[in-house]
């Protein structure tokens, strides 16, 4: 009867871990915005967290699905802009 009891604990036990490691409602999307693929995906505090698969420095998140694509358009734009600028830490023509 003891080993039974320590069964039906263990049992327990691994049915809380897998409960508290995969989420209820795992929601995952995957987005095309104008020429931008993106993933977006709902975090256990409620935000949308937005990565881009093509583009590992395009990371941000929404408290909304809309707010979350319209941060990645932003997110987008300004890392287009950024890299058209000329980089400050440029080497010029051997000058010290």
């Amino acid at each position: 009867m003891t080993t039974m009891t320590k069964t039906k604990k263990t049992a327990a036990k691994t049915t809380k871990r897998r409960s508290a490691i995969v989420p209820a409602k795992p929601e995952r999307y995957t987005v095309v915005i104008e020429d931008l693929v993106v993933a977006i995906e709902r975090m256990d505090d409620g935000w949308y967290m937005v990565t881009c698969p093509f583009d590992r420095e395009l990371v941000t998140q929404g408290r909304t699905l809309d707010e979350a694509v319209a941060m990645a358009r932003d997110a987008k734009q300004t890392l287009a802009e950024a890299r058209a600028k000329p980089s400050k830490l440029a080497v010029s023509g051997g000058k010290a």
